[in-house]
């Protein structure tokens, strides 16, 4: 049985990439991109429906950290987090209140973010 991975007392502390805020920051980015590019489908039963069609060109799915309004939506998360699991979709729980996801504000108010997926690029 192995352990986890030992450091050495002379390792280097975390560089300044490393931070949460730059990985936030970083992943803000790579998703304004794909707003950008139009490659996002937004709310659950789109997202679902577009799992369903074309679950092959999903890149990542991203839920919102946040508590779950009912039992509906904690089972609807469950399920879609066992789906992605199962087809090796990277799945992302991200706060997105958070400042560097503002540009979802642009979003038509009919568009929910309760779910995002993003798109793989065309080639």
């Amino acid at each position: 049985m192995t352990g986890p991975p030992r450091t050495s007392p002379t390792s280097k502390p975390p560089t300044e990439s490393s931070k949460p805020n730059d990985v936030v920051d970083n992943f803000a980015e790579e998703l304004k991109e794909a707003f950008d590019k139009r490659r996002m489908v937004c709310g659950i039963t789109a997202c679902l429906k577009y799992l369903q069609t074309c679950s092959t060109d999903v890149k990542a799915c991203i839920l919102p950290v946040k508590l779950y309004e009912d039992v509906t939506h904690h089972i609807y998360y469950t399920l879609i987090e066992a789906y992605c699991f199962q087809n090796e979709i990277p799945l992302h729980k991200v706060d997105l209140t958070n400042d560097s996801f503002s540009f979802l504000k642009k979003l038509p108010r009919r568009k929910v973010v309760d779910m995002i997926l993003i798109k793989s690029s065309k080639k």
